[in-house]
Formats: structure tokens, sequence, C-alpha cells
């Protein structure tokens, strides 16, 4: 036996051995999960009971004018009672409101079929392309609108004027 070595331990105590270290990537992955667990689900299930219970609570606010004009919001209800729409529906229909005058307004986006332009929420005036395309159809080719042109604005009381910029 050399002098550099170390006889071999006799005594049997376990070592404790820590727990591996977490990498970057498991803790990202878990600080994810939680952040999606976190926010709460929509209830899309409910028993006969649990929609007798939320048809009284949407009847209380009913008789607490929290809808005067007779008009229920579907999306507004539904976030406020975590539930999906379709439990928003089945809860109305067994809330029987509809008797006592109310609707149910489903809040559907449908894209409209009004082509008038308008200001969207940024500040933008928005006109439609068909008003363009319409237009170019019956006009001379130097009249003709193409993308990219600018325009002046002019603003009279409650009149905005284009102009094509020269």
């Amino acid at each position: 036996m050399s002098t550099d070595q170390k006889p071999a331990s006799t005594d049997q105590t376990p070592v404790p051995t820590p727990p591996p270290a977490r990498s970057a990537k498991s803790t990202n992955k878990t600080s994810k999960l939680d952040a999606s667990t976190k926010k709460a689900k929509k209830i899309r299930k409910l028993s006969k009971e649990q929609i007798a219970e939320e048809a009284d609570k949407l009847v209380a606010a009913a008789n607490a004018d929290a809808f005067p004009d007779k008009m229920i919001s579907a999306s507004a209800w539904a976030n406020k009672m975590n539930l999906s729409l379709a439990m928003v529906d089945k809860v109305f229909i067994s809330s029987k409101l509809a008797r006592g005058g109310y609707d149910l307004d489903d809040d559907v986006n449908v894209k409209a079929t009004d082509n008038r332009p308008y200001i969207d929420t940024r500040g933008m005036l928005m006109i439609a392309k068909s008003i363009f395309t319409a237009h170019n159809a019956g006009a001379a080719a130097d009249k003709q609108f193409a993308p990219g042109q600018q325009f002046d604005v002019t603003l009279e009381d409650d009149r905005i004027i284009l102009t094509r910029a020269s």
C-alpha cells in the first residue's frame, strides 16, 4: 500500500446526499405552469342544483335593478360569476326571467355590414376598402385611389374632408 492512499473507511454511517439542483429550464416550466393554473377557468358544467342556485343569483340581481333595461349581458354575467357562456344560457333559461320581459344579450361580435368610416379606439379614421374599390371602378385612371397615397385633412364643424396630397 502506498503512502498516498488512505485506507477504506470502515464507518458505515450513511451520508445524506443533497437533492439534485433544478436546471433553469425546469424552473421556467414550473413557473409557467403556476402562472397558468392561477387563472381560474370558467365553469363549464353545473349540476341541476347548482344551476338553480345560479338562477336564484341572477333573479336576485334582476330584482335589485341590476338590469334596468331588462337586457342581461351574457359575457358580463359570465365574467362576474366565472361561468362559460353556455352555462349562462342554461342559468337564464332556468331563471325564467324571460317571462318577466328580460332578454339575454349574447354580445357576439358579428361582423357588421356597415361600411361607413369610423374612428377606432386608437383614434385612427378607418375607411373600408370597398369604398375605394367602388370609387375606382367608375373613375378615370388619374382619379383612382391607390394604396400608400397620402391625404391632407381639413376639419369643418362636423365634417372631415380628405384631399389627395400633391
